[in-house]
């Protein structure tokens, strides 16, 4: 008789839903799911405002999405993916420039020509690093500086990364902003040459709460507001402990337990 391993998954976001999911094929396996909120979801969680339901964050699908795509599959939400042709622009000395076509680009009032051509090759050479450790240690101002050039972050790169991360643009990975440019790369549609982009009806919360259901029907138990704050490992005769308050569950591993934590801890 097989041995039931007992699996506890830190974070109920997308990809502890995920991480659970496929942990819980397996029938020797018996998974907790931890989340400190009251709802799973993570950033695809919902929220409610009298009888509307709505997504708490903004989400868009992309063509080059296919590990989301591919769980909607599983959770049987094709029929509520949808595709959209759509437009983006650029916000520059008052006015808003459109950026959706190659003949918007080769418009494009804010840059010079040598500058067009350089930010097109900067891009070409970005999703073309095909192993991301390479840029381990960068962070994205400064490669973006290097693939781009200072004068192109700055009136380019600079503002985008402001209004989107503040602060912390200083400390964001390189391998963030590589990750970015090869997915939004990946939502044109060189058929039609312009940008398409998709959701799910009622809102990308539905994925979560389809998993959320699949993995109660599996039998996976799901402890919503409790959070992790500490791990104990117990291999051998070595025991390693970090300090949590007594109403926060402090997770054992070691044996036939192991913990599974899809994202970093902050």
């Amino acid at each position: 008789m097989s041995r039931i391993k007992r699996i506890a998954v830190v974070g109920g976001g997308i990809g502890g839903l995920a991480a659970s999911l496929e942990l819980s094929r397996s029938p020797d396996v018996f998974v907790t799911l931890y989340e400190k909120e009251s709802q799973s979801g993570g950033l695809c969680s919902s929220y409610r405002w009298k009888d509307v339901v709505c997504d708490r964050f903004y989400h868009v699908a992309l063509s080059s999405d296919t590990e989301t795509l591919r769980l909607g599959r599983d959770l049987g939400l094709e029929n509520r993916l949808f595709w959209r042709g759509s437009s983006s622009g650029f916000y520059g000395s008052g006015k808003l420039v459109s950026m959706s076509s190659a003949f918007d680009f080769l418009r494009f009032p804010f840059l010079n020509p040598v500058d067009k051509l350089r930010l097109g090759l900067g891009i070409l050479t970005a999703v073309r690093i095909r192993d991301p450790q390479s840029l381990s240690g960068l962070t994205a101002p400064v490669w973006l500086t290097q693939v781009f050039g200072r004068r192109l972050y700055e009136r380019i790169w600079e503002p985008l990364l402001r209004s989107k991360l503040g602060e912390g643009r200083f400390r964001t990975s390189a391998s963030f902003m590589w990750a970015t440019i090869n997915r939004l790369y990946g939502a044109r549609d060189r058929s039609r040459r312009r940008e398409t982009m998709g959701g799910f009806g009622r809102g990308v919360w539905v994925l979560a709460e389809a998993a959320e259901k699949e993995l109660r029907r599996r039998g996976v138990e799901i402890k919503t507001d409790t959070a992790v704050t500490g791990l104990r490992w117990n291999i051998g005769d070595s025991n390693s402990s970090a300090a949590a308050p007594e109403e926060s569950p402090f997770l054992e591993g070691g044996g036939d337990k192991e913990t599974v934590m899809p994202s970093p801890p902050r």
